[in-house]
């Protein structure tokens, strides 16, 4: 039987909040920011590949060339 999940269960995911945001802005971020964790989790867990997590980076508007490069510069994307 699987326990209810916790705050401890997620990793660190920030989220883009400005004050001028209407609800559906706040609830795109909400959802962009929901996409990452679940990737970065995925990812760590070795779930999924760097590829795919990189797509995912991707969709949520993270340049994949710039987060290569980072990368190679030993900037992380992890949470």
């Amino acid at each position: 039987m699987n326990s209810p999940a916790t705050f401890d269960d997620y990793l660190a995911t920030p989220i883009i909040i400005y004050p001028q945001m209407d609800e559906a802005e706040f609830k795109y971020e909400f959802e962009r920011m929901r996409s990452r964790e679940a990737a970065t989790t995925e990812f760590v867990t070795g779930q999924i590949d760097a590829e795919d997590f990189l797509e995912v980076l991707s969709e949520c508007g993270t340049s994949i060339d710039d987060a290569l490069s980072d990368w190679k510069n030993g900037i992380s994307y992890m949470g």
